[in-house]
């Protein structure tokens, strides 16, 4: 993050709003894949106010970073969060699916 911070004072000391703009961007993705919601607003903000005083269509990448994002995905959109769901609730209950007792679904060991 530091990088991108002095990247960021470079641009904007140099007058180049647009890659300035595309840094904060990138500091946003960092510190939301960080988890820090808050810093990554602020940076995404601050691009988006930069990309639209340039009109520049990236303003409509960033503006959709800062939508209300889900948590967690809705039940059925996601196969690979619903397959990992169900082999959760197997692990938990300890019972073994039909399909695995005749071998067509990969076994699974409890850690323990």
């Amino acid at each position: 993050m530091t990088c991108y911070q002095h990247a960021h004072n470079l641009f904007r000391d140099l007058g180049d709003p647009y890659h300035e703009a595309d840094i904060l961007t990138h500091l946003g993705d960092t510190h939301h894949a960080a988890g820090n919601a808050r810093a990554a607003h602020d940076a995404w903000q601050h691009a988006l106010a930069i990309l639209t005083d340039l009109d520049h269509p990236d303003a409509d990448t960033v503006h959709a970073k800062l939508a209300p994002r889900q948590t967690r995905p809705t039940p059925g959109t996601c196969p690979v969060t619903d397959r990992a769901n169900t082999l959760d609730r197997i692990l938990i209950s300890g019972k073994r699916p039909a399909a695995a007792q005749r071998g067509g679904l990969l076994r699974l060991r409890r850690v323990q």
